[in-house]
């Protein structure tokens, strides 16, 4: 499910937000960049991906789309056409 093994407190705060999506519908689309170092230049994957733990389950549905190469650099990823 994505629970990272460690949460800073920003990430813990962000747990609230569980309650939410639990009891929502609501579709998630996390687009995730790797240039070839598991980053997207800017933020590791492994980072990105922790975002499923707070928004999936109960009626919430998450999805990942994975860009790789020189194009899937943070700053480019909104820039896809998909």
């Amino acid at each position: 499910m994505g629970k990272p093994n460690k949460m800073n407190s920003t990430y813990q705060q962000m747990t609230g937000v569980r309650k939410l999506y639990m009891k929502k519908h609501v579709k998630v689309l996390n687009i995730v960049g790797d240039v070839g170092d598991k980053t997207d230049g800017r933020v590791d994957n492994i980072s990105t991906l922790s975002l499923q733990y707070l928004v999936s389950g109960g009626n919430s549905s998450y999805r990942v789309l994975k860009i790789n190469g020189k194009n899937a650099q943070h700053s480019k990823l909104h820039e896809k056409r998909l």
